[in-house]
């Protein structure tokens, strides 16, 4: 009797340069100039810590489109471990980024705060 083999899940990733994963900002936000000020300096600090294609294609899928690695890997054609590694990096980059620059960070932790 022939084992049969395990029935796989197809996956079909999304393409993370279409709109579909762009974050949209409620009606209430989008009046909120400096939080979107400080979005958009938090942004611009991440794309200083980005080095190469793979670590573009870690934020896009990993960072901004919040992949699963295994439907990155799919999607990009890199191997989990190194998306992993790469994910890792580029945080901690981006990270120690921010912690040094006291004006981004001040913005960051004033126009996240909750006031309702």
């Amino acid at each position: 009797m022939p084992l049969s083999e395990p029935r796989r899940k197809r996956v079909s990733p999304r393409d993370p340069s279409q709109e579909w994963w762009i974050p949209q900002a409620p009606a209430k936000e989008a009046e909120d100039s400096s939080r979107s000020v400080a979005m958009q300096n938090f942004y611009e600090v991440c794309k200083t810590c980005i080095e190469d294609e793979i670590d573009q294609d870690v934020f896009d899928c990993i960072l901004i489109a919040n992949l699963s690695l295994r439907v990155a890997a799919a999607f990009t054609g890199i191997p989990k471990t190194t998306l992993a590694r790469r994910r890792d990096l580029l945080r901690d980059r981006i990270g120690e980024t921010v912690r040094n620059d006291s004006g981004l960070w001040t913005d960051l932790l004033v126009t996240s705060s909750i006031n309702e």
